[in-house]
């Protein structure tokens, strides 16, 4: 991982794909980059938490690592500190307490949202239809 082992040549890759990232964001508004495959195993969640920290540490930039992968859920599997709800939890009961910090990781410098307790149904909040909402206000 980018994180451990930061002079490697898998860390040097992630760099540079950060660093394209950077180049395509010209705006410099907030960007939304989604890591996806049919198939599982294939590396998503360790792209995502190898890039994310590559774009906090040496770039400097804000980021948050959410996981919607409702089925096989791994990003909380990553973290030192574990979060007590997750984006299923927050689309069920659009409730949370402590203004989102029980959602969140606390994983320097990037945070991150597990997907909570998925189970049978959980894919079907992510299907389009009435607007679901997730509101959570998180200063930091």
């Amino acid at each position: 991982m980018a994180k451990f082992f930061p002079h490697s040549m898998a860390a040097e890759q992630y760099r540079v794909a950060a660093a394209r990232l950077q180049l395509l964001n010209t705006n410099a508004r907030s960007k939304v980059v989604a890591v996806t495959s049919a198939i599982k195993g294939e590396g998503k969640t360790t792209t995502i938490i190898n890039l994310g920290y590559t774009l906090a540490r040496d770039f400097g930039k804000r980021v948050l690592l959410l996981d919607c992968d409702f089925i096989f859920p791994e990003l909380k599997y990553f973290s030192e500190t574990p979060a007590e709800y997750g984006l299923v939890d927050c689309f069920r009961s659009n409730i949370l307490r402590g203004g989102g910090d029980d959602l969140f990781y606390r994983d320097p410098p990037a945070g991150s949202c597990p997907a909570g307790e998925v189970g049978p149904g959980s894919t079907e909040l992510l299907k389009t239809g009435p607007a679901r909402t997730c509101s959570v206000a998180v200063a930091r």
